[in-house]
């Protein structure tokens, strides 16, 4: 990607926080130098080396800007770095790791698209040293190496005026400075965009504080947790119905009208379809958590794209009980109806959804990809608004209506968590855990030999009366990699590749048309993670190791994934068996080590 013209290009400040870093400092120096985008103050803060550091640093003469310090931990060098720079935009790589040529223009071509974003982080892939040859390959046989999302300092660029609003990094925390940050912004509503390239490529050795930080301590994480809470129920800016205040901490849209205008426009441009083609109007009701939605699809093809992934929820039609929910989405390609608030959003393509919610937050409005959808949430009703059906990807045919989904689900006391869950004996248990860990891999290999079925994404959690939890089934999708179609050749039989470089989707009703389930009480929370052993394992875990895993992806990542949310993942550790699933090599040992566990807890 070329560099932007010189006139409108922002100088972007590139801090390297560093502490004995003569190993690799040259290599992630180099990986600065070298970017497409040229515009580039390059900061190295020296947190206190006593070895070759700074003479390596020093080698590079005017290129590089050269600060020492007392030691004093990443955080505070971060801090310095921020106080020295002079660009617009500011971005951090750790000593030890290295940047794709084109992060830096890529971001800042984000920024320049978007001019109310304030942070773009891109996905990160771990690479491995030598001396961890051995634990590289036992990662990669489990699929941990697949890239991850980027809530970290290496993938981050903002603009200078937020560290203003959110503040520095919080030198008082070890390990968790970054993860704090990263929290305190989206609590302030600063727009975030995830680039989903992998630009940036984090090293993994016997000494990072990438591998250090995955052990540190739980305290520190509920301190974390505590803290996020705290800041929520301080803040006395917020209205007083909160179960109306949506999360905004997405980019914004930008419509030329208000959500509001929005919906009614939508509402309109959906009669005006369905009164001209009323021969493509497909039907079906679904029960999402108990609760009944209708759904209608103006557009043949969109109909058999967005319903499949609810099949397993499927209903018959009801004229006695009115649903819950209404959904009317149409297909302008088949149609031939457009829509003017819709066309208003054409200039923004993002692999994530945007959201403008109205003052009030009754309604708000979504753009993901080429699709709209509008909603009321007092109605409540949903308006979705799809370019061309022919044109859906890989997470509009796995998980049609993510976003507003998520929030409907929200407003009805179902939280969704990123998880993957199944059912044994009547008895649902959710594998929770960073992206990698093996969720996934648990799942399906627990599905392949008799388990039902609830995702292995994203499942709901809702509290019952009596303290306990059940899961609430959202799609009956999967998201399969080649190595995955290997090791369970069943799930290949109905697999489908969107494009060359994605994994496939399975719907899981057309190879197990009897293993997906709806609804689950829960009870058995496992956490899986790699080991060397060749077998898998179960062993005892604390709920507070529990939470740790289970929280942060979900708190950063999902839409909406506020304080209840939270408040509801703590109460689900504290009410079922929490417990390791430490993964062999031999995946057949999973499912059998799984429904002995779940036989122990059910007893």
């Amino acid at each position: 990607m070329a560099s932007l013209p010189a006139d409108s290009s922002p100088l972007v400040s590139c801090i390297v926080p560093v502490f004995n870093g003569e190993r690799f400092i040259q290599e992630a120096l180099d990986s600065i130098l070298t970017q497409t985008y040229e515009r580039l103050e390059v900061l190295v803060i020296d947190d206190g080396s006593t070895d070759g550091t700074a003479a390596i640093v020093q080698r590079y003469g005017a290129q590089v800007k050269y600060l020492h310090q007392e030691n004093g931990g990443p955080p505070v060098a971060r801090n310095t770095g921020i106080c020295a720079a002079q660009g617009e935009l500011i971005a951090f790589l750790d000593s030890d790791d290295r940047w794709a040529p084109t992060k830096i223009a890529r971001q800042v071509d984000c920024f320049q698209r978007y001019p109310q974003l304030g942070i773009c982080v891109t996905h990160i892939q771990n690479f491995w040293e030598n001396e961890l040859a051995a634990e590289q390959e036992q990662l990669r046989n489990h699929r941990r190496s697949q890239p991850l999302p980027g809530y970290v300092t290496a993938a981050l660029m903002a603009r200078r005026g937020v560290f203003e609003t959110v503040g520095r990094f919080d030198t008082g925390w070890q390990h968790g400075d970054d993860f704090d940050w990263f929290v305190r912004a989206r609590q302030l509503g600063i727009q975030i965009e995830l680039l989903p390239d992998v630009l940036v490529y984090r090293r993994m050795h016997p000494g990072n504080r990438s591998r250090q930080r995955v052990s540190f301590s739980r305290d520190e994480y509920l301190k974390l947790v505590k803290a996020a809470i705290d800041r929520k129920r301080r803040d006395g800016k917020r209205a007083s119905d909160e179960s109306l205040r949506p999360d905004t901490s997405s980019p914004t849209a930008r419509f030329d009208a208000g959500p509001e205008s929005v919906f009614a426009a939508m509402e309109s441009a959906f009669e005006r379809a369905r009164e001209g083609k009323p021969e493509r109007m497909r039907q079906a009701f679904y029960r999402f958590g108990g609760r009944l939605v209708r759904l209608r699809v103006l557009g043949v093809a969109l109909a058999e794209q967005v319903m499949r992934p609810f099949i397993h929820l499927l209903e018959g039609e009801s004229s006695i009980e009115s649903p819950h929910l209404q959904i009317d989405l149409w297909d302008e390609l088949e149609t031939g109806t457009s829509c003017s608030s819709c066309r208003a959003s054409d200039a923004i393509t993002t692999t994530r959804p945007q959201f403008t919610p109205s003052e009030n937050g009754r309604f708000g409005a979504y753009q993901y990809r080429r699709s709209v959808v509008a909603f009321d949430r007092v109605k409540p009703r949903m308006v979705g608004w799809f370019a061309r059906s022919d044109q859906l990807e890989l997470p509009d045919l796995s998980r049609p209506l993510y976003a507003p989904l998520l929030l409907w689900h929200r407003d009805n006391g179902i939280h969704a968590v990123h998880a993957a869950a199944v059912q044994r004996h009547g008895a649902g248990v959710l594998f929770g855990g960073p992206a990698g860990c093996g969720k996934s891999t648990s799942a399906l290999s627990c599905l392949c030999q008799g388990f039902s079925y609830l995702g292995d994404d994203y499942v709901g959690l809702e509290g019952q009366n009596d303290g306990t939890f059940r899961a609430c089934s959202l799609y009956s999708s999967a998201h399969v990699d080649s190595e995955h179609l290997k090791r369970f050749p069943a799930l290949a039989t109905a697999a489908i590749q969107v494009s060359p470089e994605s994994k496939s989707l399975v719907l899981i009703p057309q190879v197990f048309p009897d293993r997906v389930a709806a609804t689950a009480p829960m009870r058995l929370l496992l956490l899986p993670r790699v080991t060397d052993s060749p077998d898998t394992h179960v062993r005892p875990a604390t709920n507070g190791q529990a939470l740790m895993r289970l929280a942060p992806r979900s708190l950063l990542g999902l839409p909406h994934a506020r304080e209840a949310g939270m408040d509801s993942r703590a109460r689900f550790v504290e009410s079922v068996p929490c417990r390791w699933l430490e993964l062999g090599r031999n995946l057949d040992t999973i499912a059998p080590q799984i429904d002995r566990a779940v036989l122990e807890v059910t007893r």
